[in-house]
C-alpha cells in the first residue's frame, strides 16, 4: 500500500513538473513574441527594428538626434524652466514645462491636480511663467492643446487661436494659441 501511494505521489510530482515545464515553455515564446523586435532587412546595410519595448537610451537619442536637427535650422537651442505647485510635504500637485526660445515662451505641459482645478492654480502658474518670459524680454507666449483639454482656460487668461487641426487624434482637434506678453 506505501508503495502505491509513494508511486502516485511521484507521478503526481512528475506531472506537476511537466505542466510547469510546459507553461514556462509557453510563457517564454510569449515573452519573446512580445519582447523581441520584429525585424524587416531593408538591405545588406540596414534594418527596420519594431521594438514594443525600447530601451530609454535608443528613444534619448532620436530625441536627441531631431533636437540637433532643429537647432541647425533655427540656429539656437532653447533654454528650459519648469514651476511646480507643491503642497508642505513637498509633493507635486501641479505644474508648467516651458522652452525658452529667442523671441517666445513655448508652454510643453500645464497640470493641475483634478482636486485643485478651478481654484486658480493654473492661472497662478500661467502667470509665473508669463512673468519670467517677460524678465527675459521675451515678445509671446505659445501653446498648443486638445479641444478636450484647456482651450477655454488659455482663452480667458488672454490667448489667441492661431490654428486648428480638426481630427487631430481620435476624433479630437488640436488648437495651437498664442499670447503676445
Amino acid at each position: 500500500m506505501a508503495t502505491n501511494v509513494n508511486y502516485l505521489n511521484k507521478l503526481f510530482l512528475f506531472k506537476s513538473y511537466m505542466f510547469i515545464g510546459i507553461l514556462l515553455i509557453i510563457l517564454n515564446t510569449t515573452l519573446q513574441l512580445l519582447i523581441s523586435p520584429s525585424v524587416t532587412t531593408i538591405n545588406e546595410h540596414y534594418i527596420l527594428s519594431k521594438e514594443n519595448f525600447p530601451l530609454p537610451e535608443d528613444n534619448q537619442f532620436i530625441y536627441n538626434s531631431l533636437q540637433n536637427f532643429n537647432v541647425s535650422q533655427l540656429k539656437e537651442k532653447p533654454d528650459h524652466f519648469s514651476i511646480f505647485l507643491k503642497d508642505h510635504q513637498n509633493k507635486i500637485n501641479g505644474g508648467i514645462l516651458v522652452s525658452v526660445y529667442s523671441d517666445a515662451i513655448y508652454v510643453n505641459g500645464l497640470w493641475v491636480d483634478q482636486l485643485l482645478r478651478n481654484k486658480g492654480y493654473g492661472q497662478k502658474l500661467l502667470g509665473m511663467a508669463e512673468e519670467e518670459a517677460k524678465k527675459r524680454g521675451k515678445k509671446y507666449c505659445k501653446v498648443d492643446t486638445y479641444d478636450f483639454q484647456a482651450k477655454d482656460f488659455y482663452v480667458k487668461q488672454g490667448y489667441n487661436i492661431i490654428g486648428e487641426i480638426k481630427d487631430y487624434l481620435l476624433g479630437h482637434s488640436r488648437i495651437y494659441l498664442r499670447k503676445k506678453i
